[in-house]
Parts: structure tokens; C-alpha cells; sequence
């Protein structure tokens, strides 16, 4: 037995020994190691012989589960458990089909990684295999389940509770509701994934959206944790307050599947809060004197649906400070401070709330008025120079007055002028001229005076808000002084020439002239209606026919004859025309009535103004673009030009229609005096109040009541009647009758049942005046004709005349020929004067070389 082993062991090495021999011989002839079955040619003569050693790598896989449309990734690699040799191994899939065409496995690393769709849905079989690819078909392979599925969206098992939480208080109900002692915060929270689960076990993120009510999500009160799904609700507030509906969504991260659901939280108000005045806090207002200063404060309620009541103010004596109530959310601060105002000036201001009138918020702003260096001005006097001859002695006081220095007194003022011999015989300190008139200054001498003053030390802001830094000013004015011979300025024609002109009430009439002067001297114009002046300007001297207009507007109480005067002026002579202008009354127009096809429904203004301010002081810088309207004010007023200043009021159309059609003026000129007083004739403020009246209220004597025994102020009695209650039988004074057929001095105008045929005769005898005066200018008209050519003819012959006598050196007989011309001149129509001046102006230029005036 033992034998037989041993032979069966010699048989077996004998084998293998001769395996070896071949392989080595198998070497010697050519052979390899091939991965693939030997080839057989075509003779089957010759072959070779190869031997392929490999083991493959262990591959260990499990069923894969994946989802429609979610990217999946596998790498094969990892479930390697041992790879013989350290060879690279290969990966492939063996199926002959697969369920998706991106379903596949990257040869070389192993990984799957494609997104299955809904075709793919089921559990399909899918063999994996690895190798070596060393020897062929050694490998090792895993059959494997891989399934699709579809993931499904997040479940709300339950519903979010509706809640309500009141405006900073705590909130009854709930294990999760907590009171915080230290910072007085009430929180609550939420866990979403209470209320929310997801079917698939993935993860889930949250969004809070607001739908409704009257906030968005703003307020740090709601706090939602994204991904943990935790909601705080922490502290709310008055812009809180109202129902919140909130919508929850929760959403698959995986697949973005979401589902939502939605609760109420309702805050309510429970606390009344008291208005807040914005800006906070407002700063301290640097404001300029003379300039118009105009800031609006806001308020506002923090509780909802709810407004400012009022806006209060207290000024604490300072009475420039005004505020007006546009609305009640706002109140507008518009005043424009006076020398008087500069210094610091605390304001008491308050908004109440509408609820409550014992909750108001207060500010007490702080208002720096910072001087301003106003320009000096001269008085008007001090700029009209009167007129003299050469050699006499000559007095005039140049007076001056400046808002920081009072008068030329202060002697902080300086008079200059650009003539030497005055500037050198003025006291340059109080601006008196006191010298003899020199030689050789006669005729018109234009002078440029000007005063100028010290400067101010200016507040440290001045600059900055004002343009200020106090810096000395002066103000230059244009004159004349007419020394020695002058002669008479003159029109020489005027628009219309007809000088009786007849308009009806709200029309105008445009009325100008043309004028000279043989000195070629700036001229002053004036133009006055019914005596009072309404227009006053300068002409320019390089104008030969200088051109001066003047527009007169009536309206509906414009009636009657109205004497319209220009009047030229050279300082020493003047010419005048004179217009009559009769305005026909015309009854004011009547708005309403409807239409055939309907009716238009227009908005009706109402405008309501407050108080006209103080009047102020005109500055260039202010109201410079309104200074010709503002003096025209004047004018109408009386006002001199030199006490010209400005108020101002505000004024709101109740109906708010958008339109400006009846609004009142805003800005209107006014008197203004630098020391008002209950004597001046003027309603102003001073000594620290305002007066109610003209020079009556306020600082002054009491203005006329209902109830001081006088018959002061339009009453029918004393105390009774007119603005004050109706009087008793028999208190009211004897006044005319209306309709008893007798016209009463009194009844001329209010009564025109008594006092119509007086009226009636009034008209026929002006009327009949008016006829009479037509007929004698057309008769005048005639005379004028006929003697018109014959003077022309003589002008033009006197001319020769003048001429000749200047070619014969005979000055004497020239100068008597001139002054004929002249007179003959004077009586021509303007026409005419405009065509024939041009002769005397040559005889009047060849004169002046023999020094004839």
C-alpha cells in the first residue's frame, strides 16, 4: 500500500515536471503568456502555447434602493474586500440590457452616478462584475436588486393652533409660553416637527410666508429656525399689532417636495401709546436774521388706526415764532426773525394724542438767530441833491441809517462820493457837505454817493448757514446836483394822444411818453393817479428819446374819472402831461346756471389765510425777484419808498381743488419803521407784543369794543347795531329811509330807489360836458392843422436863419433866432416836435461852442 502512495506521488511530479519542460521549451520556440485562447492558423501545422495565472478580486455588494429624480451615487470600489497581486482592477455591468440609458459604471473607478427618472420606477436586476482583465474571464460578479422609487412629500399630521398675544403682554395658555423677569421679554416657541414629518426620512427646510394683514413679517418678534423648523415669537409691538395669517412650508431637501399648512396669530392692542415728534431728537436750529425761515415737524401715533390730535406751542414771549397746523400729523414753523431776535430761544412744542389727552410728547428745540450785517441805507431826503449856482456857499446833509448802528450818529458810518470837490469838503463820519461851489462845475453833475459801515462780529455758524462773516457793506446811490443854468426838460410825445380816454371796469389802459433834455441828463419820472404816486423811475442817459410806460388796471369799484399825470423831471425843471380817464361801471359777472345737455360740477376754493405777520424790512437777498411788485403795494398805500417793507401770511384752500384760480395773496408790501409805536399809524408789533388794530390792542390803548359806550366803530347806536348786536327799539340813532321817495345826502349811493333821478340828471349834465369838449377839441383840431405848416415852414426857414448868423459870426442875432424856434417848437403837436427836433438839436449843438445855454 505504502508503494503505491509513493508511485502516485512520482507520477504526479513527473507531471508537473513536464509541464514545466513544456512551458520552458514553449519559451524557447517563440511561446507567451497569453490572456486569450491560443490561435489556430490556417495549416494547423504550427501553434503556441501559453499559460495564464490570475484569481480574481472579491466583490461584495448588497440591493441598492434610489429615488426619481434625486442624483445617485455609488462607488463600487469600496466593497473590494481583497485584490490578489496589487493588480488595477476593472468594473463593468454584464447585463445585456440595463433600465436606463445613463445607468452605467465607469471602467476604471467604479462609481454609478446618474439621476433615474419615472420610467425607471421598479427593482430591476443588475449584475456588477470586477477583474483584473489580466486573464481573460477571470472575474468576479454580483447579482444585486438595484430599485427605483418615487419619494413623497412632507405629511402635517396636525394643524399649527391659531393664538393671540396682546401688544408688550404675556400670553395665557401653553407649557412652552415663559415669562422673563430680567428685560420684561415675553417668548413662546414652535417646533414645527410636531405638526410635520416626511415619509421618506429625509431632511426638511421651513419657510415662513405672510399672507393678509397689515404687516409683513418684520418685526423681531418672529423668529423661524430653517432648518431646525423652531418658530420664536418674542415681545410684540405697536407696527405689530393686527391678525398675521401665517403659511408654513415645509419642503423635501432631496427632492424638493414641500407641503404647507397655516395658523393665525393675532396681536392685539392693548396699551395707548402717546405721539412721537420726528426728527429725534431735532437739532438746534441755527437760523438767519431777515431771512424766511420754514421747517415742518412731524408726529406721529405708534398705536394703529390712530392720529395726532394737535400740535401745541408755546413760544415764551417770542413773538416772531410761529407755527401753523397744516394737518394734524404736521405743524409748519415759518417766520422770518428781526434784529430784535438774535440770541438763543428755547420753544416749548407738544403732540397730543387723540385718545388720551394726557399722553403728550414734548420737545423743547433750541433757536439760534444769528446776525446778518444789513447794508446801510440812505434816507430819501439825503439823495436829492438841491440845485445852486457856481461861487455860492453850499450846506447839505447826506443822512444815513444801518439796522446794527442805528444812525450816522454812531459815527461807525463812512460817507464817500466820486466828485473830489465834494468828497474832499465832506464830513466823511456824519455826511456833511459844507464847502463853496468851485468854478467850472455848471450844469449837471452826476454824483455817486455811498455809505458804508463797520462790520459786525458774526455768530461762528454765520458763514456757513448765512454766508456771513459779518464783513463791512456798503450801499452806493446814483444823483445829480444841477449847478448854474438848466433847462426844461420836455415831452415830446405821449400814447394816446387823444388825452380823453373812456374804459369800462376790469380793462386797462397802457399809456406812455416820449421825452428829453438838452443836457442829456438822467431824468426822474413820475406817475400818479388822481395825485397819489404809483410809478416812479430813472432814465438812462444814453437813451436820446428815453421811453417810459405805465399800466393802470381798474376793477369793478374802479368807476368814475380817474386824472392820470407823467411827469419828467431833471432836479431843477420838470414837464407834465395829463390823461382823464372815465371807467364806466360795469356789474360783476354772475357764475352758475346749467347747460342744455347736463351740468359740470366745479370745485369751489376756499381759501383760508392766517394773520398777516409784522411787517418786516425789505432785503435784496429775500425778495429781490418781488421788490418792483412790493413797492407797487407801497405806492397804492402811500408808503414812501424808504418805509417799503413786507409781510407775509399762509393761506390753505379747505376744498383742496388743486387750482389757484381765487387764491389770496401770500407777500404784500406794507409800512415799516425802525421804531414802532401805538402813534404810527400802522399795525405792527412792538414792546413785546403785537397790537390788534391799527395803533389800538396789544401794547396800545384798547381797540373799539361792543361794550365801551362809544358809538366807535360802525354801529347804528352806541354799543348796538352794525358789527355789534341788533339795537332795541329805539336805541338805534335817526339814519335815512330807503323808499320814501326822498334822496337824503346819505341815500346818494345805498338807495338808488330814492336817489335815481338825481342820478339820471348827473349823467345828462356830464354828458352834455362831454359833447361840449368833444366838439370844442375837434374845433381845436382844425386851428392846429392850419397852423401846423405854416410853423413847420417857419422852423425850417428860422433854421437858414440860425446858420447864417453862426457862419457871420453874428452869436447875438443866432441866439435871439434860436430861442423864436423854440417857442415855436413848443407849440407843435408831438408828431411834428419828434420830426423837427433834430434841427433845434443842431442849432442848439453849434450854439454850445460859444458857450450859449
Amino acid at each position: 500500500m505504502e508503494w503505491e502512495m509513493d508511485a502516485a506521488r512520482n507520477s504526479l511530479m513527473t507531471v508537473l515536471v513536464f509541464i514545466l519542460i513544456l512551458s520552458f521549451a514553449g519559451l524557447l520556440l517563440g511561446g507567451e503568456v497569453l490572456r486569450e485562447p491560443p490561435r489556430e492558423f490556417a495549416g494547423g501545422a504550427l501553434g503556441s502555447v501559453s499559460l495564464c495565472i490570475d484569481i480574481s478580486p472579491e466583490l461584495v455588494l448588497d440591493n441598492l434602493t434610489v429615488h426619481v429624480h434625486v442624483p445617485y451615487y455609488y462607488n463600487v470600489s469600496e466593497n473590494i474586500t481583497s485584490t490578489p497581486y496589487n493588480l488595477t482592477i476593472y468594473y463593468y455591468i454584464k447585463n445585456d440590457t440595463i433600465p436606463n440609458p445613463n445607468f452605467n459604471i465607469t471602467w476604471e473607478t467604479g462609481i454609478i452616478n446618474f439621476t433615474p427618472n419615472a420610467l425607471d420606477i421598479g427593482t430591476h436586476t443588475v449584475i456588477i462584475c470586477a477583474t483584473h482583465d489580466f486573464c481573460y474571464d477571470v472575474e468576479d460578479c454580483e447579482t444585486i436588486a438595484f430599485t427605483v422609487t418615487e419619494l413623497g412629500a412632507p405629511i402635517w399630521n396636525e394643524s399649527i393652533p391659531d393664538f393671540e398675544i396682546n401688544e408688550s403682554q404675556t400670553i395665557d395658555g401653553g407649557p412652552d409660553w415663559f415669562y422673563n423677569i430680567n428685560d420684561s421679554i415675553y417668548v413662546r416657541n414652535i417646533t414645527l416637527t410636531d405638526y410635520v414629518y416626511e415619509p421618506d426620512g429625509q431632511t426638511m427646510n421651513f419657510t415662513a410666508i405672510r399672507i393678509g394683514g397689515n404687516i409683513s413679517i418684520r418685526f423681531p418678534a418672529f423668529n423661524l429656525n430653517s432648518d431646525t423648523g423652531i418658530i420664536e415669537i418674542i415681545d410684540a409691538d405697536d407696527p405689530d399689532v393686527g391678525n398675521h395669517t401665517i403659511l408654513i412650508i415645509a419642503t423635501d431637501t432631496s427632492s424638493n417636495f414641500n407641503y404647507s399648512n397655516s395658523f393665525l396669530m393675532m396681536v392685539l392692542n392693548v396699551i395707548n401709546d402717546a405721539p412721537i415728534i420726528y426728527p429725534i431728537p431735532l437739532p438746534i436750529q441755527y437760523i438767519c436774521e431777515d431771512v424766511f425761515y420754514n421747517y415742518t415737524l412731524n408726529a406721529t401715533d405708534p398705536d394703529p388706526d390712530q392720529n395726532v390730535s394737535d400740535f401745541t406751542y408755546d413760544e415764551y414771549n417770542w413773538t416772531t415764532f410761529y407755527m401753523n397746523y397744516e394737518n394734524p400729523n404736521a405743524g409748519r414753523i415759518y417766520f422770518t426773525p428781526r434784529e430784535a431776535d438774535v440770541g438763543n430761544h428755547t420753544v416749548y412744542i407738544a403732540a397730543k394724542d387723540n385718545i388720551d389727552p394726557n399722553l403728550i410728547y414734548e420737545i423743547f428745540p433750541v433757536y439760534t438767530v444769528m446776525r446778518v450785517n444789513d447794508y446801510p441805507n440812505f434816507t430819501f431826503n439825503s439823495i436829492i441833491f438841491p440845485d445852486t449856482i457856481e461861487g455860492h456857499d453850499y450846506y447839505f446833509d447826506m443822512n444815513a441809517t444801518d439796522e446794527e448802528e442805528v444812525n450816522e450818529s454812531s459815527g461807525n458810518l463812512t460817507f464817500t462820493c466820486n466828485i473830489s470837490w465834494i468828497n474832499n469838503s465832506m464830513n466823511h463820519t456824519t455826511g456833511v457837505i459844507n464847502t463853496t461851489i468851485p468854478d467850472n462845475t455848471s450844469g449837471t453833475n452826476n454824483i455817486r454817493i455811498c455809505v458804508a459801515d463797520i462790520g459786525i462780529d458774526a455768530h461762528p455758524n454765520a458763514e456757513s448757514y448765512c454766508g456771513e462773516k459779518g464783513d463791512p457793506k456798503q450801499t452806493c446811490v446814483n444823483t445829480f446836483i444841477n449847478i448854474g443854468n438848466n433847462t426844461q426838460p420836455e415831452i415830446i410825445s405821449w400814447h394816446p394822444e387823444n388825452l380823453t380816454i373812456r374804459i369800462k371796469e376790469k380793462q386797462i389802459v397802457t399809456l406812455w411818453v416820449n421825452f428829453t433834455d438838452f443836457e442829456n441828463t438822467s431824468l426822474h419820472v413820475y406817475w400818479r393817479v388822481n395825485g397819489d404816486l404809483r410809478k416812479y423811475e430813472i432814465s438812462s442817459p444814453k437813451s436820446p428819446y428815453p421811453l417810459s410806460k405805465f399800466v393802470f388796471r381798474t376793477d369793478y369799484s374802479s368807476s368814475g374819472v380817474h386824472e392820470i399825470t407823467a411827469t419828467v423831471n431833471d432836479g431843477g425843471f420838470l414837464d407834465s402831461i395829463t390823461w382823464e380817464v372815465f371807467v364806466e361801471n360795469v356789474p360783476e359777472a354772475v357764475t352758475g346756471g346749467s347747460g342744455g345737455g347736463g351740468s359740470t360740477i366745479l370745485c369751489t376754493e376756499l381759501w383760508e389765510c392766517s394773520k398777516w405777520t409784522a411787517c418786516q424790512r425789505m432785503t435784496n437777498d429775500i425778495v429781490y425777484p418781488l421788490r418792483g411788485e412790493l413797492l407797487e403795494d407801497c405806492r397804492e398805500e402811500d408808503v414812501p419808498e424808504r418805509h417799503c417793507g413786507y409781510k407775509t401770511r399762509f393761506c390753505n384752500d379747505a376744498n383742496n381743488c388743486g387750482t389757484n384760480f381765487t387764491k389770496p395773496e401770500e407777500i404784500r408790501g406794507c409800512y415799516f419803521t425802525f421804531n414802532p409805536n401805538c402813534y404810527d399809524g400802522i399795525s405792527n408789533c412792538h414792546h413785546g407784543s403785537c397790537e390788534i388794530g391799527i395803533d389800538c390792542g396789544g401794547p396800545c390803548d384798547p381797540c373799539p369794543t361792543c361794550q365801551d359806550g362809544i358809538m366807535n366803530h360802525g354801529e347804528k347806536g352806541i354799543d348796538c347795531g352794525g358789527p355789534c348786536m341788533p339795537c332795541e327799539p329805539g336805541k338805534e340813532l335817526p339814519f335815512p329811509e330807503c323808499g320814501n321817495r326822498v334822496c337824503r345826502l346819505g341815500e346818494l349811493f345805498s338807495c338808488t330807489a330814492d336817489c335815481w333821478t338825481v342820478w339820471i340828471t348827473v349823467i345828462l349834465i356830464l354828458t352834455t360836458l362831454l359833447s361840449f369838449k368833444v366838439g370844442l377839441g375837434k374845433i381845436e383840431k382844425l386851428k392846429e392843422k392850419r397852423l401846423e405848416r405854416g410853423s413847420i415852414e417857419e422852423i425850417e426857414a428860422l433854421s437858414e436863419d440860425i446858420e447864417k448868423a453862426i457862419e457871420s459870426k453874428d452869436i447875438v442875432l443866432a441866439r435871439k433866432l434860436y430861442s423864436k424856434s423854440r417857442e415855436i417848437f413848443k407849440k407843435l403837436p408831438p408828431p411834428e416836435k419828434l420830426r423837427m427836433y433834430s434841427k433845434l438839436a443842431k442849432s442848439h449843438n453849434e450854439l454850445k461852442k460859444y458857450d450859449v445855454k
